[in-house]
């Protein structure tokens, strides 16, 4: 259209996504939600729960926040595996477990 200009928003959001990523699967590996909620029932919550040391993580999208939540995750001791999206339209990601709790991940067609 004359006169209009577009622009994207591209690396714009990384840091702040990136940081919102980690602090929520720090939060639900922690079990905070549970916790939160028995304190506001007046109650203790016990439990294990695991942080993510030794753990496995999966990215899938691999772009430039994808990018970013890896280098936030380098200090948690994890092994990182990217996983990019969908290589052509009309194509989906399968998830399937399998052992060692560890998510594979194939291309489906529809």
């Amino acid at each position: 259209m004359p006169g209009l200009t577009l622009a994207n928003g591209w690396g714009v959001h990384d840091a702040a996504t990136a940081e919102l990523a980690v602090a929520l699967t720090l939060a639900a590996r922690r079990r905070l939600p549970d916790f939160v909620r028995a304190g506001g029932e007046g109650c203790w919550a016990s439990g294990w729960s695991t942080g993510l040391a030794d753990a496995w993580v999966l990215i899938v999208g691999y772009g430039s926040i994808g990018a970013a939540i890896e280098r936030r995750l380098a200090g948690f001791e994890v092994e990182i595996s990217r996983g990019a999206p969908a290589p052509a339209y009309g194509r989906f990601l399968k998830f399937r477990r399998c052992c060692h709790e560890r998510m594979l991940l194939s291309w489906t067609r529809r």
